[in-house]
């Protein structure tokens, strides 16, 4: 948000928007629900998700409705769990199965992508033959943690602990998602079962609840983001801030930042720069100076020095 600030700033001018003032809790409120639409299932594309399982070969194991193939079910049947969760749920339980019938045919493990993902199932909805099972959502994520720490965390970590062979599933892009997080396991569904075989670690299964508590626990975790580095924060204020707000945020040009405290947070920097960062905006320009861009870690550092400014 702050990064794109001044572009969108002069859009909304440009089309005469006039933005009313956000408050904090305003602010949370937005960010919480921009986060959780990426929990909450995607739209597909029905006839691309057609075009993907022609192209990916599904229909050399799988039925659709019709044909008398035996290898694998019949995706008609399957239909009625097209979700991100419970096809989640069904691919990892059921992939070394599925491994094992396409070695002995030769067919190599295709990949999907998220979008392939969610236009597949909905291509397997306009085809079901039965009733619609929606599963309990969202999940619950202490069950989720549990479960985490018991399956997963051998190979992935997560909040600073676990196991380094699989990528910390508390920061990947995967777990952004759902979609994200059926085709990541998909994909490395080979692999994955490979390196288990190799650790001696027996593949764990898990029902339709227990994926939706394990998807929301890497989702609340994602929320809930860890604190910055206070002294890293300080060199990122130096830097970018100091000349307006002054030493150690005691204030010039621009208004002193001591008295925040435990105020600062993301919600209160994206209410303030939304109601006062047009202002900002015009300062700097008058001082001849850029307006100046964060890394993502930068402004979780920069925050938590604020939050340590006696």
């Amino acid at each position: 948000m702050w990064n794109h600030a001044p572009t969108m700033w002069e859009d909304m001018a440009f089309v005469g928007y006039r933005a009313s003032e956000l408050t904090p809790r305003d602010a949370a409120d937005l960010l919480a629900f921009l986060f959780v639409a990426g929990y909450l299932e995607e739209p597909g594309n029905p006839q691309r998700g057609r075009a993907v399982i022609a192209q990916m070969g599904c229909q050399d194991c799988h039925m659709t409705g019709e044909g008398e193939l035996e290898t694998g079910p019949d995706l008609a049947l399957w239909s009625s769990t097209a979700n991100p969760i419970l096809w989640a749920q069904r691919l990892w339980n059921h992939a070394p199965r599925m491994e094992q019938a396409m070695e002995a045919e030769g067919i190599e493990w295709p990949e999907l992508t998220p979008g392939q993902v969610v236009d597949v199932l909905a291509y397997l909805r306009t085809i079901g033959t039965g009733s619609r099972q929606v599963p309990e959502l969202p999940g619950d994520p202490w069950s989720g943690r549990i479960l985490f720490r018991q399956r997963c965390q051998s190979c992935h970590s997560a909040e600073g602990e676990g196991g380094d062979v699989g990528p910390d599933l508390g920061a990947s892009d995967a777990t952004g998602s759902l979609s994200g997080f059926a085709a990541s396991l998909w994909n490395h569904a080979p692999a994955m079962g490979e390196r288990m075989k190799e650790l001696g670690i027996d593949r764990p299964t898990f029902t339709e609840k227990e994926m939706a508590d394990l998807v929301t626990y890497l989702f609340a975790i994602r929320y809930f983001a860890a604190p910055g580095d206070a002294e890293a924060g300080e060199e990122v204020y130096l830097r970018n801030c100091g000349f307006c707000h002054g030493e150690a945020g005691a204030g010039g040009v621009g208004p002193g930042l001591r008295a925040l405290g435990a105020r600062s947070s993301a919600t209160f920097m994206a209410a303030t720069l939304w109601n006062h960062g047009p202002r900002m905006y015009q300062e700097m320009q008058r001082q001849g100076r850029e307006w100046p861009r964060f890394e993502v870690n930068e402004m979780r550092d920069l925050i938590e020095y604020l939050r340590s400014l006696p």
